[in-house]
């Protein structure tokens, strides 16, 4: 994904796109890691294909599958500067006979539901039961990833974003919201049933107004038609500190990277109420990282502003970054609300201060009589639809 989970901001332009490409050097193990640093593993080198590098884990023996420039400097050109006497045709390999799926799904569990917004809001309606696969073909399901921490760079990088002070308390913080290691983290992921890893899916996450994350529910069949890989973090409720929130949110995203194979185009941040107001900052923090963004009945705006009628809403972003909002000008954004909706005003104001700085490929949506909740599938898909299409597309 290009300059995905915590790239620092950096471009690597050397990255060369062999996008036609198809060869390997099998049998060695070496270190290899990410192109932010954060993360490292032993592997087996197989092939490179379309762009895209396949590995064997050391440790699992599982086969990962990741876009070349998702990888370390160092780790590029060592794929790209290989002997031609080392390289190798690919051998097409034999099925075999027991779990076929090179990307096994993450560690899952049941979980019980809980959708219950913190605001008052109405709980989303919910698929009644939580399955586990009966088997890695079968991607359809709703589970549970977990995670002992989350890395320490995602919060460093938020704060030189947002622009807040590395203080001297920074590692006790960072502790105590499990940044590092030592605190049990989970996601709510939903895969589609169609998912396979020469098929890269979309990415949408989602941050819940409540506690216990968001299931796909009767988005489901939305997901599954337009090939979106759902993850919304358990932990990330109104009550938790907007920090700790935008942190979980992106490590989930960059954990679900590690195990699937995303369209990095096709990267969306979301959520409700709340959550639709911490999916805001973190749309213009990390223009880089996310290509969209679909804000629920509820939204902010970086400088303070009116907000509707008697109605004042504070900015979040005292120094705003010009090299950030320039790039978050590029990506698309949807602001749905309804017409009974306590944040009708406020919403419909930032979609208009969106639109006079600059930011064309804006769409927003009212639903007809309905209050502060969560969009019906109809109303969701019409806003994956407007990500999907930039505004120079979309039927007038």
């Amino acid at each position: 994904m290009t300059n995905r989970i915590c790239r620092q901001g950096v471009v690597l332009s050397s990255v060369i796109w062999l996008a036609t490409c198809s060869y390997g050097v099998a049998g060695e193990v070496r270190a290899w890691t990410n192109a932010s640093g954060t993360q490292t593993i032993e592997a087996e080198f197989l092939d490179l294909k379309d762009g895209r590098v396949r590995l064997r884990r050391k440790d699992t023996g599982k086969e990962i599958s990741m876009p070349l420039e998702k990888l370390s400097a160092a780790d590029q050109q060592y794929v790209q500067q290989l002997p031609k006497e080392s390289i190798v045709a690919p051998v097409e390999e034999t099925k075999p006979a027991e779990d076929p799926s090179p990307v096994p799904p993450p560690k899952v569990g049941p979980r019980e539901d809980s959708n219950k917004p913190a605001d008052g809001g109405k709980p989303a309606k919910q698929s009644k039961k939580v399955k586990k696969a009966k088997s890695p073909d079968v991607r359809k399901e709703q589970f549970v990833l977990t995670k002992d921490g989350v890395p320490m760079a995602n919060l460093l990088e938020f704060h030189k974003r947002a622009g807040m002070p590395v203080s001297p308390t920074l590692n006790t913080k960072a502790k105590s919201i499990g940044a590092g290691e030592g605190k049990q983290h989970e996601w709510q992921v939903y895969v589609p049933a169609q998912y396979t890893p020469d098929t890269p899916h979309g990415l949408f996450i989602y941050i819940d107004s409540g506690a216990g994350g968001r299931h796909a529910g009767d988005w489901a069949p939305v997901f599954d038609k337009h090939k979106l890989i759902m993850v919304s973090p358990a932990n990330a409720a109104n009550e938790n500190p907007v920090p700790v929130r935008i942190l979980l949110g992106l490590s989930g995203a960059q954990y679900i990277e590690e195990e699937y194979a995303i369209d990095p185009k096709r990267v969306y941040i979301s959520g409700t109420s709340g959550g639709g107001k911490v999916a805001s900052r973190m749309a213009v923090y990390f223009p880089d990282i996310f290509t969209g963004a679909f804000y629920h009945c509820g939204c902010d705006y970086w400088r303070s502003m009116p907000a509707g009628e008697g109605k004042f809403m504070p900015g979040f972003w005292p120094n705003p970054n010009a090299k950030l909002l320039a790039a978050a000008r590029k990506n698309r954004f949807v602001f749905l609300t309804g017409s009974k909706d306590h944040n009708m005003e406020p919403t419909r104001a930032v979609f208009t201060a969106y639109r006079n700085e600059g930011f064309a490929n804006t769409m927003y949506l009212e639903v007809p009589e309905m209050g502060h909740d969560l969009p019906n599938a109809e109303w969701f898909e019409k806003g994956i639809e407007a990500l999907d299409t930039p505004a120079s597309k979309r039927k007038k």
